[in-house]
């Protein structure tokens, strides 16, 4: 995870920096660029199993949906751990969908430019990446369930509370490194509660589950929060869409209270 991180660290403020200095065509440029790169590196690197150059490649009927994985899928939502840590993914997600909707207009109105919305992305990044080696030292914290739910509702809350900074830059950087703290204390723990529920077998699966509850807070969110800043304001949405996503892990928090089998430490 803190690998990863040098990438989302470094490419938020050189693509900030190539926006203020040539607009929008050079920088998404620089995204296609990367993103070649990143093709061309992986195509050179040597097959590590010889043996697996010889089964055929495969067709366009090896890649269709097939309701077989999706219904093998969407069964481990029945293991109550699994579904709890689904949820919680999502409403991470969250967080992370109000910054790249709501939380760069914002930034672009109180007049911050692109390199300075690059850095706070930046920012974040850094302390998630560190955060996250800690994840053996975050479990001493007490509960699993409990760390999860407090870190995620903190990283809500964190951006939440962004129209009440008054655009100071320094505070702004405040909250994304503290945000970032939250998020890496919470993924890679997630991450392996997750994995240890589902067993080898399924360990793709439960990625793609995480990944879908990701893809719905993203697509359900930006309109709602949108709309909140077309009818009220924009400081607004901030505030009421943090205050339904904390509600939501309040109610998260109550369901491992009273339904102990929805607890990751029995």
């Amino acid at each position: 995870d803190l690998i990863c991180r040098f990438g989302t660290i470094g490419a938020p403020l050189i693509a900030g920096m190539i926006w203020d200095i040539g607009g929008p065509w050079p920088t998404f440029g620089m995204v296609a660029a990367w993103a070649m790169t990143m093709h061309v590196l992986v195509r050179l690197v040597p097959e590590p199993n010889p043996e697996l150059a010889t089964i055929a490649r495969p067709s366009i009927r090896t890649v269709l949906p097939r309701i077989s994985d999706y219904t093998c899928s969407f069964a481990l939502m029945l293991i109550p751990v699994i579904a709890f840590t689904v949820v919680v993914s999502g409403f991470r997600n969250a967080a992370t969908s109000i910054q790249n909707s709501i939380y760069v207009v914002y930034l672009e109105g109180i007049g911050l430019d692109g390199t300075m919305i690059g850095a706070l992305f930046a920012a974040l990044e850094v302390t998630t990446g560190i955060a996250s080696l800690q994840v053996k030292s975050v479990r001493k914290f007490g509960r699993a369930e409990a760390v999860l739910l407090i870190s995620t509702a903190l990283s809500i809350a964190l951006i939440a509370v962004t129209p009440f900074l008054g655009g100071v830059f320094l505070l702004l950087v405040l909250m994304q490194l503290l945000r970032g703290v939250c998020q890496g204390f919470m993924q890679p723990l997630m991450f392996s509660i997750q994995s240890e529920a589902a067993g080898k077998q399924f360990q793709g699966a439960v990625v793609g589950l995480r990944m879908t509850a990701n893809r719905i807070f993203s697509v359900v969110l930006p309109p709602i929060m949108g709309f909140i800043a077309d009818h009220i304001s924009l400081g607004a949405s901030f505030v009421l869409t943090g205050l339904l996503l904390i509600t939501g892990c309040a109610l998260l928090g109550w369901l491992v209270v009273v339904r102990p089998e929805f607890r990751v430490d029995k």
